[in-house]
């Protein structure tokens, strides 16, 4: 059995933004036959805020995905690097955490007024924006940027399990995984 594995650890990044868009109803088409613009509804979802007021949450969640593909390779959803590199990666996932705090917090501050702009850019369609708007404590809770770093070990003490794995030519996988970083 290879011990590639112990040169491994693994950056799980768990990033979540709010969209900023709801299923778009039957109810929410004008009762004036005319659609409702393109920057507002689009396939089967309406935008009940500006997308554009989101992006920066984004950058920073393609920011750490780039940091830790530049190191290591994707690897069970999350990302395989090096051990000797995770300090350097954490502590700028730890930058980038701080960042995203940043970017929500000036999001938060400017909430209602977005809200009030993104209506007036869509004058007749404020009731088709207001009906679902979420609370801003609420949207805030939407946004969250964290990580979890682990190592993954090979399975030991079973003898007929090795036997089997070692038949069947396991231990393969983790000495390409360890090739590739």
């Amino acid at each position: 059995m290879s011990n590639a594995l112990n040169d491994v650890i693994v950056i799980s990044l768990d990033v979540r933004i709010w969209s900023g868009r709801k299923k778009l109803r039957p109810e929410d088409l004008t009762t004036s036959g005319r659609l409702p613009p393109k920057d507002l509804v689009s396939l089967g979802s309406k935008k009940i805020f500006d997308p554009k007021a989101l992006k920066p949450f984004a950058e920073v969640k393609r920011k750490a995905e780039t940091r830790c593909q530049a190191i290591g390779v994707r690897f069970a959803r999350a990302f395989a690097i090096p051990k000797a590199a995770a300090k350097s990666v954490v502590e700028e996932l730890n930058g980038l955490a701080e960042n995203f705090k940043q970017v929500r917090d000036a999001f938060l501050a400017t909430y209602d007024e977005e809200v009030r702009r993104w209506k007036d850019q869509h004058p007749g369609y404020e009731r088709l924006i207001e009906a679902e708007l979420l609370p801003k404590a609420l949207v805030g809770s939407k946004f969250a940027f964290g990580y979890e770093v682990f190592a993954i070990n090979a399975v030991h003490g079973d003898d007929e399990l090795a036997a089997l794995m070692e038949q069947g030519g396991a231990g393969n996988l983790t000495l390409g995984l360890a090739g590739a970083l």
